[in-house]
């Protein structure tokens, strides 16, 4: 097993702790593994919002027209809050904690 990314951890574990609240957390698990899933197939969706060449302005914009609607509200945020943080290289490891 990997060890766990000390950035990462943070974000999914608000995320989940935010899910059980919700009474969404086996939706959001799914979302995220999906999400996941799609990172690994095609990881060139992955190197926007991995890159610092692209501003957390640019980065939230594609995560608002690729996700808001189609993820739960919950999963989108947590993206966004993790790109304006400047911790977009982390976004993979983030759903892998979840």
């Amino acid at each position: 097993m990997l060890a766990s990314d000390p950035v990462a951890v943070p974000y999914a574990e608000a995320l989940v702790e935010l899910a059980q609240e919700q009474g969404v957390l086996e939706e959001v698990r799914d979302q995220v593994a999906a999400l996941l899933e799609a990172f690994i197939q095609e990881p060139d969706g992955l190197v926007v919002l991995e890159s610092p060449r692209v501003s957390e302005e640019s980065k939230a914009k594609v995560i608002e027209g690729a996700f808001r609607g189609s993820l739960h509200d919950s999963v989108t945020n947590t993206l966004g809050v993790v790109v304006k943080h400047g911790r977009g290289m982390h976004l993979r490891a983030v759903c892998e904690e979840v």
